[in-house]
């Protein structure tokens, strides 16, 4: 029997096992059962529209790595030999925060299609389909190693993080590597502290092209109100610029 469905709720009702079940969706590239019903909304949102730049706009907490690390597995075992270019603001976040996700939702990837991590070159490699996810900080002039092949994905991690050059590193680096391929870009992030930083600028043209998605603390489905209001009283309250700022995802003038 053909088995045609693409969550694994509706698998285990054929009567597969749980493993079964992650195995099947593991082969056809969807890593979507993995993920919360705000984060799919995040997906969505980047699926959905025709903008070449989709900005996330999120609250801490809302696994917006795990979402962006989910998404960039999937581009590269749906599709073959494309590379997804992955920036983050500087190489230590790549090592204590991006390589830990993305070995988290990898342990249950089946063998013979689990990418093959080259942490010296900085990308992990998909040998069934001959793909890449290329890493790199966006200090010390890290970024300019995104340049070269051409990208069908790029994404920035913590946008509102990176160094004053994050237009350079968008309009400069990355999106000329999408022009061949048609590429898409996701920039992420929770609002910086300054309204001069590039990521406001970029919020600001996502919202003029309807390609803005913003996220606070109570879109996250997996935190009761109590766990908001522990997070808000250790912010300083919910009237407080720490709470709007890093949990509301607002821009503090």
């Amino acid at each position: 029997m053909k088995i045609e469905s693409e969550t694994s709720d509706e698998l285990l009702s054929f009567g597969v096992s749980p493993k079964e079940a992650a195995d099947i969706l593991w082969y056809r590239g969807n890593l979507l059962w993995k993920l919360d019903s705000n984060q799919l909304e995040m997906v969505d949102s980047f699926k959905n529209n025709n903008a070449k730049v989709t900005v996330w706009s999120c609250s801490r907490q809302l696994g917006k790595t795990y979402t962006l690390c989910a998404v960039a597995i999937m581009e590269c075992l749906q599709k073959k030999n494309v590379i997804v270019k992955f920036a983050a603001p500087t190489q230590r976040m790549v090592k204590t925060i991006i390589r830990p996700v993305m070995r988290q939702i990898l342990a249950d990837c089946p063998e013979d299609i689990r990418p093959v991590e080259k942490i010296a070159d900085g990308f992990w490699y998909f040998p069934s389909t001959g793909s890449q996810i290329q890493v790199a900080g966006c200090d010390s002039g890290r970024a300019e190693n995104l340049r070269g092949t051409s990208g069908t994905l790029c994404i920035v991690d913590e946008a509102g993080f990176v160094s004053s050059e994050l237009e350079y590193i968008v309009n400069s680096i990355l999106l000329p590597l999408t022009t061949v391929t048609h590429g898409k870009i996701i920039l992420a992030s929770t609002p910086p502290k300054s309204q001069a930083h590039d990521f406001v600028k970029f919020i600001n043209r996502a919202r003029i092209h309807k390609s803005l998605t913003h996220k606070t603390i109570f879109d996250n489905p997996r935190l009761t109100r109590a766990d908001i209001d522990e997070l808000a009283l250790a912010a300083g309250g919910y009237e407080s610029i720490n709470f709007k700022r890093e949990y509301l995802a607002q821009i503090i003038k």
